[in-house]
């Protein structure tokens, strides 16, 4: 998967969740990750979902 796809899908996950707080990290990753299982690295995730949360 390109990373805009991925990046299109945690933002997507972001969106449904609205997460805040310490906590929304792992929320998001564990979200995307089910999401994304098969189809995208844990670590190509986790990059998109920090550059999306910082943003």
């Amino acid at each position: 998967m390109s990373s805009e796809q991925v990046e299109s899908e945690v933002r997507a996950v972001i969106a449904e969740l609205k997460p805040s707080g310490p906590n929304a990290f792992g929320a998001v990753m564990k979200a995307a990750t089910a999401r994304l299982a098969g189809r995208a690295e844990g670590a190509q995730v986790a990059a998109a979902a920090r550059k999306l949360l910082a943003s």
